[in-house]
């Protein structure tokens, strides 16, 4: 409804209060008593209050409270009309004089109009709150879904679009329980479970349109309907994560920053009584690794923080990128590398992550290594492995890698294998680590990424960085 209608509806209104404040009015100087002039007086006020209701509407922005507020009235003014019949019909004459039917209907007539606008008003703010509400909940950043709680569970009865979004699109909510439409983590509890505990709780799902284990706070918010409410799902999976990896970040820091520090002060307390090369070279060694150390955690900060902007690259070209600028140092590299690009989305640090893949290779192959490095491609996702020939990698250490956390129990070695599966967590994958699964030893590290969008059916798509060479 155009907001044209506003003065239209408000000038009904200011009429109808107008034609009853001139009816009392005339009551009123006419009065045989002062109770009847009183009286003539309040329906006077009333009548007045109406006609000034009626220009605040008329200068309403929202054009449907005037009509709902006319609707009002005019339920009133019906119902008071009936009240009148009905009194007039069923008193004897002698009760109610003649004289007296007109006033007594103006009376009436007036306390209709006041009540029926006063419950007009009132509907009229409950659209507009439900209205908004409506408005808050389909546009609100997280999931959400409205459900109703009569019936003993919560049966849903709309969602909004972040929550389709979040938990499939093409799914039908509506008329099921609200447990099986966001289904809980494998050994978690359920989501009542979860809001039995208060208005605010922690909840862990599956079921998040294929990205995996997610992490919310549930929120409840009670609708002035009873048995209603809202129950909104934040998602805290990153902030989680995050407050975790610098738990961990923190914990190898510090451990390798004092191992390191005693070493050097070891090896220096030596170097004084003993001026061996060797101690030099291990005091060296020890200040490259924290350097090192340095870097990677540098990097951790600037993928943490959020910094880098991602885009998509060929997983080739990066590959035959790192393998060509190590061919300097002497090692030779076995490659299994496809003939046609494989696109994959990287925030920055792609590179990092297969030089330090190639380190750690490296670094704990024997004296004679065999290195291999292979990418294909598995439905929609891209490999990325790399084999080495050295001791593997400890149950212990892939244990803690795969919990994310790090205790002062379970410690895994340095931040570089942690470095890989951040980074490929952020980017949509995961890292699988499996030790002697080539008969003669050595840890294989395969990196799954998700194809970037357009390349899952073969087609390359144009990297907007990086370049076979």
């Amino acid at each position: 409804m155009s907001r044209s209608a506003s003065p239209r509806w408000g000038g009904v209104i200011v009429a109808v209060g107008l034609g009853f404040t001139a009816v009392h009015a005339r009551y009123l100087l006419r009065a045989p008593s002062v109770r009847v002039a009183v009286g003539s007086a309040v329906a006077l006020a009333t009548a007045a209050g109406v006609a000034a209701l009626g220009v605040r509407l008329s200068r309403a922005t929202d054009a449907e409270r005037p009509r709902v507020v006319v609707r009002g009235v005019a339920i009133g003014v019906g119902v008071m009309a009936l009240v009148f019949v009905i009194a007039v019909a069923t008193s004897p004459l002698p009760a109610i004089s003649a004289r007296y039917l007109p006033h007594m209907a103006a009376d009436l007539l007036t306390v209709g109009v006041a009540v029926g606008a006063l419950l007009g008003l009132y509907d009229a703010r409950s659209r507009r709150d439900r209205r908004r509400a409506e408005a808050l909940f389909a546009n609100l950043p997280s999931p959400a879904a409205h459900v109703d709680c009569s019936g003993g569970e919560r049966v849903v009865v709309a969602t909004n679009d972040a929550f389709r979004a979040a938990f499939g699109p093409n799914e039908t909510y509506v008329g099921r329980p609200l447990d099986d439409c966001v289904p809980a983590a494998a050994e978690e509890r359920s989501l009542s479970e979860a809001l039995a505990e208060g208005p605010r709780a922690r909840f862990r799902s599956a079921a998040t349109a294929g990205h995996g284990v997610r992490e919310f706070v549930t929120v409840t918010v009670p609708e002035s309907v009873p048995d209603r409410e809202y129950v909104v799902l934040s998602d805290i999976t990153a902030d989680g994560r995050r407050e975790r990896r610098l738990s961990v970040l923190n914990r190898v820091l510090r451990h390798d920053l004092r191992s390191a520090m005693n070493v050097v002060l070891g090896h220096a307390e030596l170097l004084a009584d003993d001026p061996d090369d060797d101690h030099l070279a291990t005091i060296r060694a020890r200040v490259d690794g924290l350097l090192s150390m340095s870097r990677r955690a540098r990097d951790l900060d600037h993928l943490l923080d959020g910094e880098a902007s991602p885009r998509t690259v060929d997983l080739v070209a990066v590959v035959v990128d790192r393998l060509d600028a190590r061919a300097a140092d002497g090692t030779a590299f076995e490659r299994s590398l496809p003939d046609r690009p494989v696109v994959v989305r990287d925030d920055g640090l792609l590179r990092a992550v297969l030089d330090e893949l190639l380190d750690n290779a490296v670094e704990h192959a024997g004296s004679d290594p065999t290195i291999r490095v292979s990418v294909s491609v598995v439905g929609n996702t891209a490999e990325l492995t790399v084999a080495d020939d050295g001791p593997g990698i400890p149950d212990s250490e892939r244990a803690v890698l795969s919990r994310e956390r790090e205790t002062t129990l379970d410690h895994a070695s340095g931040l570089g294998l942690w470095f890989v599966t951040w980074v490929v967590s952020e980017l949509g994958g995961d890292v699988d680590l499996t030790t002697g699964n080539r008969g003669d030893g050595g840890a294989t590290v395969t990196v799954r990424l998700p194809l970037a969008a357009d390349s899952a059916d073969g087609r390359a798509l144009a990297p907007t960085d990086g370049h076979r060479n």
